[in-house]
């Protein structure tokens, strides 16, 4: 009988018939029964009936036919060892093992392992093998012990080694691949994924036809699902697809293995979707996720389709905006978390998942439980994550991304700081190679930026520009999250900008803003943050370059972000405070009254959506009070004034102390009170004021032009309040911040930007010293805060003998790091660069200064030490608020004269007329407004300035005392030299003037010795393309040669290349050309030659030997711009950095007779020396021949100046 059940039990394996299993299982019965106990096959009658009942389960799917094997295959193994132990004890097993995966007890697979482990002992059979390494690898995924995975590995290599001809050979490949797949996703070892990927493929090969092929499609869609995830290979990704929709199409409708298929085909697709944005693929993954989850049932697996699902939900989410989306993710990861036990291998991916979600739905509500649960969820989610585990750096980068997020609610600096470490261990533990690297580079770049505008550290900046652009620069062009990585570096280039001060790093931010807006989607809702920046960084734009087009531009497209933004939206206040500052700009460059009215109802709006304690609270109330103090300028409406302060207190209130914007709110509230107290209404208390005092002493972390705008704005209402000695201090400190203002790191042009905003501060922190009798501290202050640019470079040329002699190693260094810094500023990493090479300075600066006997390198002189390089008499200038003063300088101690009349308000609006007169086209209504302006002007500064210097320093007789003026402010756009009072004798009567910016640049002019030969260049061009003929230079070609032989480049010959080569040659060079002024970019002025400019910049970084005369007989060679007045940037200066001793140059531009006779002039009364000493006196008298000739037309003689010794 036992062998009729055997051969009925072996047809029914073949034909499927479940009635021949069952006569099987009667006839082993039987057989049992007739047996006896003692009988010798006894065991393997029992056995057998075990293994009919086992495959019984496969036809039914019912537990109690395991149960019924279990019963009769542990009968089979109690008996004594004989020669069928080993194949009982798998096919027992192999039982447990089924019993286990039906009912979940993890008894029943220990009992199976335990079973499969002593067939083992006694064979090395294949299937034993196989179905040891299958049973381990389960229980690693339920129980996650490695040592299971590695034993469960090192069996199924030994049962395909070992199998050759097994039947089951492909079901062992399959089970290997899946193994090693989940070795990979716990190790990161890539080795581990690509053998994974070979086996399961090998799987499918070995056997087309084999019933559980759907399994090895799945695992191999799976694995090159994840190789793709690991490497970014397209291919990979497709394949992985291909063979998901196959297992799928393979997989019987009831099979239990369905939900699986369907879970993982959908999250292929969503990952596809998330490369490549096609809509199409994240609907196929929701419809494949929703159908594995409505399949699951009481599956140990549904806690993954859960979470699968889930996020499929949140990137829909991500890509269309609906809430209800989002809703769906949480509830569906919160359902996967609840399921997963502790301890379960995939516990830390669900919480990461939940963290994930929880952070979305917060980004898009601002409700702040959201954030703190995903805080709470992220922190168990790293808890539960060994650290070699490959999804750790993405549990780091969710985690950090939601303290960031909870930051930016609460304010509270110790998230930030746990944002950055988790997001920088995110990268740190992300291979080079990795696809998701840029995504985490691109998270901690924000971090970096975020933790700058807390604490206005800027190495923060500069690591968040370099995580942006590695981020970018790592993501394919058709990537979908490309235009987020293009917005965050442009993001930080911004924020850098507003630091620095760089144009490059304006541009930049503008270029990669446009090219987030082109590469996202119109119906995107990530569109409207990049639309918001664009239109924030077009008003940075419009700001720095007083451009009305970049006004409207970023008002438009801040408006249309304003209108995407609905009305509960947590960053709706942020995109009304700029909508409010962008018509803020257009009111200051238009002056339309609607736009101001725009401002202060937008950012009251923007206050009113702000909760109370939220970050941002301070800024929208300092931009309400902005905005309330521009429409008091324009309507002198008290209740604006007073709505100015009250904002500008709520502000600072809400500012922490070391936020680095409060001194930019302490800034507004002085101002405010400023402008109240002008205006006649309340004046602020004297606790009010010493509060405020002791704020600004206070600050430290807010960037330096913030700390000096508001030193600035509380020393001057302390000098309007009677409190004189705090008004000095203030205002000494802020004067001491201006060279941090021009940041090294940046271009001239930006220094001179960032400059050119500061103009009055030194003219009032003079003041100040005078008010108190301290013309020597007046000195001081006006010594080291003018000519910043131009003390630094000539620093840049301090002569290096000394250094050379004793330490020639040092000096060979420290030279060429200075010649590297005074190189044009030329390619797209300028601030990088320079930021290198002065951290470079720096050291060796220091390394310098430690030698013996010299302490003292490079560090500025003391106005005592200068003192004698004053010669006769120098005479500090000062036009002040209210009142200004004269400070001069000879060899006893300073004297100050009080200038009553000298208010930097009338130097404004003298500077602006004379200005507007000299450029007035018309050729007779010019001309008289000319002849007018400027005699009115040469009296009125003869009255206020000049004329009382004068009594003092050079009572009435013959000129023959030399007086160099050093103008503060845009005094140095006025003629000084010039004035005199109506009918007459004035400064030309009484002394011979120089000009100088700074004492130090005069003892520099005195330091070097004159020419020992005359080698003279004249460069003349009568015809210029783009600009009018100057007919008269041919003649003035032949002044400076007549009887000094030299090189003359005229017309086309006069190129930018050839005159660069000439200049080292030429100890005498002469100019007659146009020139160019920028007045609001000084160092862009320029010669214009030929072929093109030769700008200041390339003039100035010229080191010219034994150079003595410079003659610019050129249009405004000596004209400065208005806003950067104190740094003397004009034609002239560039020539002396250059090296030439004297310079001869122009205020404004002369008509071409009148400068070739000038010139003319100046030559034939020079001595025939190779010294130009005389030079000052030449052109005395020149200047005086024209006003002879020419008393009514002051504009054609009262131009010429002087620099030099």
């Amino acid at each position: 009988m036992s062998e009729n059940a055997l051969a009925i039990w072996t047809r029914a394996q073949q034909t499927g018939r479940l009635d021949e299993v069952d006569q099987a299982i009667d006839l082993g019965l039987r057989a049992i029964a007739a047996a006896g106990v003692d009988h010798p096959d006894r065991v393997t009658f029992v056995s057998n009936v075990g293994t009919y009942h086992l495959t019984r389960f496969g036809f039914t799917g019912q537990v109690a036919d395991l149960d019924q094997a279990i019963v009769h295959l542990e009968h089979g193994v109690a008996a004594p060892v004989g020669p069928n132990h080993a194949l009982f004890r798998c096919n027992l097993g192999t039982t447990y093992l089924s019993r286990f995966e039906m009912t979940g007890q993890a008894a029943d697979l220990d009992r199976a392992i335990d079973h499969f482990t002593r067939a083992v002992a006694i064979t090395l059979h294949s299937t034993y093998l196989g179905n040891l390494g299958a049973a381990r690898w389960t229980r690693f995924g339920i129980v996650g012990d490695h040592a299971d995975l590695d034993q469960a590995i090192k069996a199924l290599h030994q049962a395909i080694a070992t199998g050759d001809n097994d039947p089951n050979r492909a079901l062992f490949l399959g089970n290997l691949g899946a193994a090693l797949h989940s070795r990979y996703e716990h190790t990161g070892d890539l080795t581990d994924l690509d053998q994974a990927v070979d086996a399961a493929r090998q799987a499918i090969a070995a056997d087309p036809g084999n019933p559980n092929l759907s399994y090895f499609l799945s695992t191999l869609g799976t694995t090159l699902h994840s190789r793709y995830e690991r490497t970014g290979d397209l291919t990979d990704l497709d394949q992985a697809i291909e063979h998901h929709e196959r297992a799928l199409v393979a997989t019987p409708d009831r099979q239990a293995g369905l939900a699986m298929r369907l879970s993982n085909l959908g999250t292929t697709y969503r990952t596809r979707f998330d490369r490549t944005g096609r809509l199409s693929d994240l609907d196929r993954a929701i419809d494949a996720g929703q159908r594995a989850v409505a399949l699951a049932g009481d599956s140990p697996r549904t806690a993954t389709w859960l979470s699968n699902l889930g996020i499929s939900y949140q990137t829909r989410f991500e890509r269309t905006g609906h809430l209800a989306d989002l809703d769906l993710a949480v509830e569906l990861n919160e359902r996967a978390v609840a399921a997963t036990p502790d301890g379960h291998p995939e516990q830390g991916i669900r919480l990461a998942n939940l963290t994930s979600a929880y952070t979305e739905r917060h980004e898009h509500t601002g409700d702040v439980a959201d954030v703190d649960r995903a805080i709470e969820t992220g922190r168990r989610a790293i808890a539960v994550t060994r650290d070699e585990h490959p999804g750790l750096p993405a549990f780091l980068a969710n985690l950090g991304m939601a303290h960031h997020y909870r930051y930016e609610c609460t304010g509270d600096l110790a998230d930030l700081e746990l944002a950055v470490v988790r997001k920088q261990r995110a990268v740190a533990l992300t291979p080079a190679d990795h696809p998701d690297r840029a995504q985490r580079l691109s998270g901690l770049g924000m971090a970096h930026e975020a933790r700058y505008g807390r604490t206005g550290r800027v190495a923060d900046l500069d690591r968040a520009v370099e995580c942006g652009r590695e981020a970018v620069a790592l993501t394919p062009v058709d990537h979908p999250d490309r235009a987020l990585r293009l917005n965050n570096v442009a993001s930080a280039y911004h924020e850098r900008y507003a630091h620095l001060g760089s144009l490059s790093d304006l541009d930049r931010a503008v270029e990669f803003y446009e090219r987030a807006v082109a590469a996202t989607p119109d119906d995107h809702p990530r569109l409207v943050i990049c639309l918001s920046n664009l239109g924030n960084v077009y008003l940075t734009r419009a700001k720095r370059a007083s451009s009305l087009s970049d006004v409207d531009s970023a008002i438009a497209t801040t408006r249309r972000a304003v209108d995407a933004t609905p009305e509960d939206h947590p960053d709706r206040s942020l995109r009304l405070h700029n909508l409010a500052q962008a018509h803020l700009e257009r009111f200051e460059q238009a002056r339309a009254g609607d736009d101001v009215d725009l401002a202060v109802d937008l950012a009251l709006q923007a206050v009113r959506t702000t909760p109370e304690g939220h970050p941002r609270r301070g800024l929208s109330l300092s931009t309400l009070s902005t905005a309330h103090q521009a429409r008091f300028r324009h309507t002198r409406s008290l209740l604006d004034v007073d709505s100015a302060v009250t904002a500008a207190r709520l502000a600072l209130a809400a500012t922490p102390d070391d936020h680095p914007n409060r001194a930019a709110r302490l800034y507004r509230l002085a101002l405010g009170y400023q402008n109240r107290f002008d205006a006649g209404a309340d004046r602020p208390s004297h606790d009010e004021l010493a509060t405020l005092i002791s704020q600004v002493d206070a600050v430290r972390a807010a960037p330096p032009g913030d700390r000096i705008m508001a030193g600035w704005a509380v020393g001057r209402l302390a000098r309007a309040l009677g409190e004189p000695e705090s008004a000095r201090r203030l205002l000494d400190n802020a004067v001491r911040l201006l060279p941090s203002v021009a940041s090294r790191e940046t271009s001239h042009t930006d220094q001179e930007h960032r400059l050119g905003g500061r103009i009055g501060l030194v003219g009032e922190a003079i003041g100040a010293h005078c008010a108190l009798g301290d013309p020597g501290g007046a000195l001081e202050v006006a010594e080291h805060s003018r000519g910043i640019l131009l003390g630094a470079q000539l620093d840049s040329r301090t002569d290096l003998t000394d250094l050379a002699t004793t330490h020639p190693e040092l000096a060979g260094r420290f030279r060429l790091v200075r010649d590297n810094l005074n190189a044009l500023d030329l390619g797209t990493d300028v601030v990088e660069r320079r930021a290198r090479l002065w951290t470079e300075y720096d050291a060796l600066l220091d390394d310098i200064r430690s030698r013996p006997g010299l302490d003292r390198f490079l560090l500025p002189p003391s106005w005592k030490e200068l003192r004698p390089a004053a010669g006769e008499v120098v005479v500090l200038v000062n036009a002040g608020w209210g009142q200004g003063d004269a400070i001069v300088i000879a060899a006893s101690e300073p004297v100050h004269i009080p200038l009553p009349r000298l208010a930097a308000a009338d130097v404004t609006s003298w500077a602006t007329e004379m200005s507007d007169a000299i450029n007035d086209p018309s050729p007779l209504v010019g001309e008289l407004r000319r002849q007018r302006v400027v005699s009115d002007l040469l009296a009125w500064l003869w009255d206020a300035a000049v004329g009382p210097v004068l009594d003092v320093v050079a009572p009435i007789g013959r000129p023959t005392r030399r007086v160099w003026w050093m103008p503060t402010g845009r005094l140095g756009l006025l003629p000084l030299h010039a004035a005199a009072p109506r009918g007459g004798p004035g400064a030309l009567d009484r002394v011979i003037s120089s000009y100088t910016p700074t004492l130090r640049a005069l003892a520099g002019s005195r330091g070097g010795a004159p020419a020992s030969a005359r080698r003279q260049l004249t460069v003349a061009l009568q015809r210029t393309p783009g600009l009018p003929d100057l007919p008269a230079t041919a003649a003035e070609a032949t002044s400076p040669q007549s009887g000094h032989p030299g090189t003359v480049i005229s017309d086309d010959q006069v190129t930018v290349n050839r005159v660069l080569a000439a200049l080292p040659e030429a100890s005498w060079a002469h100019f007659a050309c146009h020139a160019g002024t920028d007045p609001r970019t000084p160092s862009e002025g320029c010669l214009h030659l030929h072929d093109g400019p030769l700008p200041i910049a390339r003039i100035s970084r010229l080191e010219l030997h034994a150079a003595e005369l410079a003659y610019l007989s050129a249009c405004a060679t000596g004209q400065v711009g208005w806003r950067h007045a104190n740094e003397s940037i004009h034609l002239a200066s560039a020539f002396q950095l250059a090296g030439f001793r004297h310079v001869i140059a122009s205020l404004w531009p002369l008509d071409d007779r009148t400068a070739a006779t000038a010139a003319e002039r100046f030559y034939a009364l020079m001595p025939a020396t190779s010294s130009a000493a005389h030079a000052p006196y030449a052109l005395h008298a020149v200047t005086c021949e024209l006003r002879a000739a020419l008393p009514d037309r002051p504009h054609l003689w009262a131009s010429l100046v002087h620099s030099g010794p």
